[in-house]
């Protein structure tokens, strides 16, 4: 490149800064784009279900490296029945710790537990109530503490956990969408 395309008769960078601001104008127009659509989504917050994602206990870590363990052990042992199995349990297993959500609609709770599990819905006029249930605690702080949906299906009372990251937001989304 030529000098003279880089400086203007005043002896300034030109060239390089119309680049420059051009990228900067481009960034922010797209920062904006960006900015309005999520706007416009939280402004339709309150219309559409909301999702929580499962916390992750120490008991399915545990079991994870306890399984894990069985696999490595079966491979370097040369044993492919217990290889594929511990491996078909080690690929269920990560499924439902990834992929496991709750979803409140304004209608209905959803409970996916991953790809390949079946969804579960539960109506929220159904729900009868909500309790925490806290069960090992070493040093003040609960290991295996979970949610204990109470619904009416059929006649009969049914529960189920839910261990949602958040427990306090969780509640009060449940309580907000049965007040309406």
């Amino acid at each position: 490149m030529s000098s003279e395309w880089l400086h203007s008769p005043s002896g300034e960078l030109e060239g390089a800064f119309t680049f420059h601001s051009s990228l900067f104008t481009l960034h922010f127009s797209l920062f904006t784009f960006h900015f309005s659509l999520f706007t416009f989504h939280f402004s339709l917050f309150t219309f559409m279900s909301r999702l929580f994602h499962a916390k992750i206990q120490f008991q399915s870590w545990f079991l994870l490296l306890a399984i894990l363990f069985v696999f490595v052990y079966s491979a370097w042992h040369r044993q492919p029945i217990f290889m594929l199995i511990t491996l078909a349990l080690l690929i269920l297993m990560i499924d439902r710790m990834i992929h496991t959500t709750y979803t409140i609609t304004p209608t209905d709770i959803i409970i996916h537990t991953g790809k390949f599990s079946k969804d579960k819905a539960i109506p929220l006029q159904n729900l009868l109530r909500v309790e925490k249930i806290s069960g090992l605690r070493l040093f003040g702080h609960s290991f295996n503490s979970f949610l204990l949906l109470t619904y009416q299906e059929n006649g009969s009372e049914k529960s189920q956990a839910v261990i949602p990251q958040n427990f306090d937001d969780f509640v009060k989304c449940l309580q907000k969408r049965k007040q309406k």
